[in-house]
């Protein structure tokens, strides 16, 4: 009896303990120093709320602990303008930038494109300024109520980058920031 009570709680845990679906986060080391990412997952949800969840920029700052400050600059319908802080691990220095992020309908598509916002912000932080980064999300519902996510990047971290930071940080974070936001979305 207590096998068959091991048996039905394991089933029942790995049936209902992951709501979606991740690719491995694949990144490259450019010639340029700049990393290339790409992945892609799916979940059960409504792309209204995810929607809704990737415009609330004031929750970046709760989506994974490389980010630590978050400061919205301008926000108009589909389109937002923000601060970021990021905490990189030691011996590396912590790194900023203001972005720009547009939402808008394609194809019967869902796009999402971040890029840097060329301003004049007063930088008050020491951190180092990323300037070169692009992530393009493309978002599709389907019949039963999936929605499918592919993630395409560039970041330019600036500076000599080791090869763990490559291959473990990057994809752990970004993976750990596209998790949270799933979760935040299927609540």
């Amino acid at each position: 009896m207590k096998f068959f009570g091991f048996v039905l709680m394991f089933l029942s845990l790995s049936c209902f303990s992951q709501d979606y679906n991740f690719t491995e986060v694949k990144t490259d080391l450019n010639q340029d120093g700049s990393i290339s990412y790409s992945t892609s997952f799916s979940f059960k949800g409504d792309t209204l709320k995810l929607k809704s969840g990737i415009q609330d920029i004031k929750a970046y700052a709760e989506l994974t602990e490389a980010i630590s400050e978050v400061k919205e600059i301008n926000s108009k319908n589909n389109l937002r303008e923000y601060y970021m802080l990021y905490d990189m691990p030691w011996p590396l220095e912590n790194r900023q930038s203001v972005s720009s992020s547009r939402i808008w309908n394609e194809n019967g598509k869902m796009m999402i494109h971040t890029k840097p916002f060329k301003s004049s912000y007063n930088f008050e932080n020491e951190a180092i300024i990323m300037d070169n980064f692009f992530e393009k999300w493309e978002v599709s519902q389907t019949t039963n109520n999936n929605i499918s996510v592919n993630v395409n990047g560039l970041i330019d971290l600036k500076g000599e980058l080791p090869s763990w930071l490559v291959k473990t940080f990057i994809p752990n974070e970004l993976k750990n920031s596209y998790t949270s936001i799933i979760k935040k979305v299927i609540k």
